[in-house]
């Protein structure tokens, strides 16, 4: 905590709050986190007591918040379809294109 005692810095919310320091600034920006900009430091200072609230009140954010990707069996399978799709469209085009030149 900082010297007052009543504010983190965002690196220690963020380590609170097991998120990234980037999502810390969102998390003021939204006015989801109580912060103060010290004019000292030039730094962002948040108030421990919205950070323990956040932490009562909300259930872990997902990976996919975190910026992970999340792989799952059937995503894997999901994207191979989207790829052949994509592949059959294209040969399809291409032949409509070169089915005038073929023919003569």
């Amino acid at each position: 905590m900082s010297s007052e005692g009543n504010f983190y810095t965002t690196q220690q919310a963020a380590k609170v709050l097991g998120v990234p320091t980037q999502r810390v600034h969102e998390l003021i920006r939204e006015g989801e986190l109580e912060a103060r900009h010290d004019e000292e430091t030039g730094h962002w200072l948040v108030s421990v007591r919205s950070v323990e609230a956040r932490l009562q009140k909300l259930p872990p954010e997902p990976p996919e918040a975190r910026g992970r990707r999340v792989s799952t069996r059937e995503g894997k399978r999901v994207d191979l379809w989207i790829l052949l799709i994509v592949a059959v469209v294209t040969l399809l085009a291409a032949g409509y294109t070169l089915l005038p030149l073929l023919l003569g």
